[in-house]
């Protein structure tokens, strides 16, 4: 057990909290026109006009064919990222005998952050384009996603750092 698998297990906790955050939170991005503000999410938004004192929150029910992609991505990154938690916990902390499991943590948190980095891109792109004649705005969900995927990306390196080798691999055929 050496400090990157303990680093590695650390980060991608963060990662994963960072996504459950981002995904949760109604404020990926706002728009601003005139005498009216509205932020959103993946799954709410919610509107205010200047004369009114509460903001109005609505689930986001009709959604473009993009929005279920960002969607998509980033659930598969948020139970990919636990996943590679309960992996590199096991792998590191509980059974670290077994060579492959931190391995195997490594390229699914790997592949966890790629799809939260994915899914933010995707939607960056697609609102901006989208959104003509308002002021876009990204919000905390977005760059928690984007971090999200970073330290994700990080989490699954040090958990393929931390695979303990043999000594002599001249008898392994791979």
């Amino acid at each position: 057990m050496g400090k990157s698998g303990i680093v590695g297990l650390i980060c991608c906790g963060v990662s994963l909290i960072l996504t459950v955050v981002s995904t949760a939170l109604p404020y990926w991005v706002q728009y601003k026109k005139s005498n009216y503000v509205a932020t959103s999410g993946l799954w709410m938004y919610c509107s205010k006009g200047y004369e009114e004192e509460e903001a109005q929150c609505r689930e986001i029910k009709v959604v473009q064919e993009y929005y279920l992609a960002v969607r998509a991505l980033v659930l598969m990154g948020l139970s990919m990222a636990a996943i590679a938690n309960v992996l590199g916990f096991v792998g590191i902390l509980v059974i670290p005998q077994i060579k492959n499991i931190s391995l195997v943590a490594g390229y699914i948190s790997i592949t966890a952050g790629i799809c939260m980095l994915t899914g933010a891109i995707v939607f960056a792109g697609r609102t901006s384009y989208l959104a003509k004649g308002y002021f876009v705005q990204f919000h905390v969900g977005f760059p928690f996603s984007l971090v999200a995927g970073i330290v994700g990306i990080v989490a699954g390196r040090l958990f393929i750092r931390a695979m303990p080798f043999e000594e002599n691999q001249s008898n392994n055929p791979l």
